[in-house]
């Protein structure tokens, strides 16, 4: 498919913190299909602020917890650099949280999926 360009990257990073909940809520769904694009596209998320706008959604609760959730399973997935990333940028309480808050499996497995990835990739996790 055809890839955001780089340069949006900061826009999508603001939108994520943006007061309309479903702003909030496509911006983190975008932010989560760039990350699957590849280990290099992760990084420039990373570089654009992503981790802090992505926990940001989660602990506001801002929309559904599932597209940070997972974007943030992604990005720590696919190194151990980028694992450590986002474990300092305090996402393992966080995903703990919704992990314990959340009542519906769905949300609950994909939580539960993040953590497996970045205590697969991170030292720091372990």
């Amino acid at each position: 498919g055809e890839r955001i360009p780089a340069e949006m990257h900061p826009t999508l990073v603001q939108l994520a913190s943006d007061p309309d909940d479903s702003v909030c809520q496509n911006a983190a769904t975008c932010l989560r299909e760039v990350a699957r694009y590849d280990v290099g596209e992760a990084a420039k998320l990373v570089e654009a602020g992503a981790l802090r706008a992505l926990l940001h959604a989660l602990v506001t609760g801002r929309g559904s917890p599932a597209p940070a959730a997972m974007a943030l399973g992604l990005i720590g997935g696919y190194s151990e650099e980028l694992a450590e990333a986002v474990v300092e940028a305090g996402a393992l309480p966080v995903l703990a949280q919704g992990l314990r808050l959340s009542d519906a499996p769905h949300v609950r497995a994909l939580v539960s999926n993040s953590l497996r990835a970045l205590a697969g990739k991170s030292e720091a996790a372990a």
